[in-house]
């Protein structure tokens, strides 16, 4: 679902993923298996989701060009939920 996000918005929002507990080859491995092409993080010591406050994986969350924080979507969005957040930070 972020990949087809990604897709549609392209030139509008940035999806970056954060992997947080996953051995980074492994993570690596499936996201080539899963043809995800959007920009993969590692947040080893947490450090990102303790500034933003993500305590539930998997979040979706809204960040601004300039890193000021929009909103989370604590535990996987509904594809409804998803493209009301796009909305609302694109101003939709």
């Amino acid at each position: 679902e972020l990949q087809a996000v990604r897709d549609r918005y392209d030139g509008q929002l940035e999806v970056i993923g954060i992997n947080m507990w996953d051995d980074p080859d492994d993570a690596a491995a499936l996201l080539d298996e899963l043809g995800i092409t959007y920009p993969q993080g590692i947040d080893a010591d947490n450090a990102v989701a303790r500034a933003y406050g993500i305590d539930v994986v998997p979040s979706t969350a809204s960040v601004t060009a300039d890193g000021r924080f929009v909103a989370v979507a604590n535990g996987k969005p509904s594809p409804a939920e998803l493209q009301a957040m796009i909305e609302r930070h694109l101003g939709l």
